[in-house]
């Protein structure tokens, strides 16, 4: 039985898209990552655009939709990994 795990990718600026670290780039390279090492990709979240900034730290919340989605999700299924290209 494969190991379940899911993708996470985002930009936060256009100048990372446009230099080669693109959403679709990143995609293909977590579902290539996920092939050669026998994973199996659940699923990929994504956040487009937002910052980092954006992080309310009094809150404890921030507002990224796409990691968000991903945090909710991970409770209710049996993901192992959670794989992003570059931290």
């Amino acid at each position: 039985m494969r190991e379940k795990v899911v993708g996470y990718i985002r930009v936060s600026t256009y100048g990372q898209m446009k230099d080669g670290y693109s959403l679709t780039y990143q995609l293909e390279e977590i579902e290539q990552y996920c092939e050669r090492n026998g994973y199996e990709l659940l699923h990929v979240y994504e956040d487009k655009g937002i910052s980092g900034a954006t992080v309310d730290e009094e809150g404890l919340s921030i507002e990224r939709e796409g990691l968000q989605e991903m945090l909710a999700d991970l409770k209710q299924n049996e993901v192992k990994r959670i794989i992003v290209l570059n931290t």
